[in-house]
């Protein structure tokens, strides 16, 4: 599981080091890296990355709006393997898309992470008061 923010910076090659509590769940394993929808990038482990596309893989594909979001899925993300000192390459394309540059801030999602430029996750990140984050909560049926 994803949890805590934390802050790192891309080296000169685009390399991203994943923090260490990170790669403990992630294992050997490559990782997908992927678009976000708020001009980040999410990051899945194998597992969750199948998990997040098994339920758009069951769907007909006599869907046009289904087809145009399988190939945006599909021509947005990459297999990422972790070298030895716990880095991912991330791709030009990629990190232009996040606004990345030098520093990141990698927050965690319980079943992802993601990447974000510290100015964009600065607005994000505002959550508001916690009356307010409750009430949400409550109306997005959710529990705390």
């Amino acid at each position: 599981m994803f949890l805590h923010t934390y802050e790192h910076a891309l080296d000169a090659k685009g390399r991203l080091i994943i923090p260490s509590k990170y790669r403990d769940d992630i294992g050997a394993q490559p990782v997908i890296v992927t678009r976000g929808w708020d001009a980040n990038l999410v990051v899945y482990t194998l597992a969750s990355w199948e998990e997040y596309i098994q339920s758009w893989l069951s769907l007909p594909t006599s869907d046009p709006k289904i087809r145009k979001y399988r190939r945006f899925v599909a021509t947005n993300a990459e297999q990422c393997e972790l070298d030895k000192q716990g880095r991912i390459l991330i791709s030009p394309e990629l990190r232009e898309h996040a606004g990345l540059t030098k520093d990141v801030v990698i927050s965690g999602n319980l079943t992802n992470f993601e990447l974000w430029n510290p100015e964009r996750w600065k607005e994000a990140s505002d959550f508001g008061d916690d009356e307010t984050i409750a009430a949400e909560i409550g109306e997005l049926n959710a529990r705390i």
